[in-house]
């Protein structure tokens, strides 16, 4: 099992500093990057910077949008992923739903037409809802079952849900699971009951942190993905933990993911 960051994580620093941001991915000990758009670069000049630094393409999050469009998807076959992600959907109402169906089963057809394995990337809100007492989740999975379930363990857990029981769940489509550690929203306390590494400032009610710094159960989590063929660990922060700053984040989550893949 290898591990990679989903540049959106540092899309502050590559906006500034594209090359600079890959080098620091590279030096952090990460293997591979999963895109979140190409800052101004062709899918050709992305390629060839990814292999200038030695770092895998393995996916891309590409929204319902996108991928339709097929200029767009030619470009991200030109950096060679394999995986291509539709990062969200709207959220779900009795009235929109069926929609939301149709347009997921038809991206996700299209992708696949282009020669992507498509996925799926989750929020908290696909666990809350719920319809005829089933998951919203489980409504998107089991309406495109060949699309891979790259679960966001954070938004899952604060969604009410248990990431080692949902890794297990879906079983050989969890190829890339998004490692996203935390503290709040009712998660104060790591499986064992031990607290994380710091605990939350006076007022603020949720943060993210780095890989191992929060309340994910990561053995757990690792020993599930090597039993269900996960093949990528990915570390994704929408933002970074509270006076630090996201490349501190960046690669202190891959140390740990490291120490915990030994």
């Amino acid at each position: 099992m290898k591990t990679a960051i989903q540049l959106y994580t540092l899309r502050n620093e590559a906006k500034a500093d594209l090359e600079g941001t890959l080098q620091l991915i590279r030096n952090a000990g990460y293997d591979g990057v999963e895109l979140a758009g190409r800052y101004g670069r062709t899918g050709e000049e992305m390629r060839l910077l990814l292999k200038k630094y030695g770092l895998t393409p393995i996916s891309a999050h590409i929204g319902l949008g996108a991928a339709m469009d097929e200029k767009e998807l030619k470009e991200y076959k030109e950096i060679g992923i394999e995986y291509a992600v539709i990062p969200m959907t709207p959220q779900p109402t009795e009235e929109n739903k069926d929609e939301i169906l149709s347009n997921l089963a038809a991206a996700a057809e299209n992708l696949k037409e282009f020669g992507f394995i498509p996925g799926y990337h989750n929020h908290s809100y696909e666990f809350e809802a719920e319809f005829d007492g089933k998951r919203w989740y489980d409504i998107l999975a089991e309406t495109v079952p060949y699309v891979m379930t790259e679960l966001d363990l954070c938004w899952l857990e604060v969604g009410g849900a248990d990431p080692v029981e949902y890794v297990h769940k879906y079983k050989d489509r969890v190829k890339l699971l998004h490692v996203k550690d935390f503290v709040g929203r009712g998660h104060l306390t790591k499986p064992d009951g031990t607290p994380p590494v710091a605990v939350l400032d006076e007022g603020l009610d949720f943060d993210q942190r780095p890989v191992g710094d929060g309340v994910l159960d990561l053995d757990g989590i690792i020993e599930a993905a090597k039993k269900c063929g996960t093949e990528w660990l990915v570390v994704e922060l929408d933002e970074p933990q509270k006076n630090k700053s996201m490349a501190e984040c960046a690669v202190r989550s891959a140390k740990a993911l490291k120490e915990h893949l030994k």
